[in-house]
């Protein structure tokens, strides 16, 4: 069985900075209960961001592949891009927090 705490809010309502005070206050892995998930995404990457620790690049051919494969515990659509957390991604030993724009 998977746990997850989601933080929802808009853009710019401060999700990230939420985020990282509740994984820096947990303590250093990997002895922390807590764990961030790395969300999936269609857009293309922004030049600080790198693939497998900000997001996971993917064109929208694979993504659909997974939709249909059902890999995503959870898919949304935000200002043309498609995002997704994989089930893959999920720990079963820590407590998985996700940040995601209702």
């Amino acid at each position: 069985m998977y746990k997850m705490i989601a933080i929802i809010g808009g853009a710019g309502a401060g999700k990230d900075t939420v985020l990282n005070k509740v994984i820096y206050e947990a303590g250093p892995a990997p002895a922390s209960i807590l764990t961030s998930t790395i969300s999936c995404t269609t857009r293309p990457p922004r030049d600080y961001e790198k693939d497998g620790v900000d997001y996971h690049f993917l064109d929208n051919e694979t993504f659909a592949g997974y939709v249909l494969e059902n890999k995503f515990i959870e898919v949304a659509e935000f200002n043309g891009w498609f995002y997704g957390t994989l089930k893959d991604d999920l720990k079963k030993d820590k407590i998985n927090i996700a940040v995601l724009n209702p």
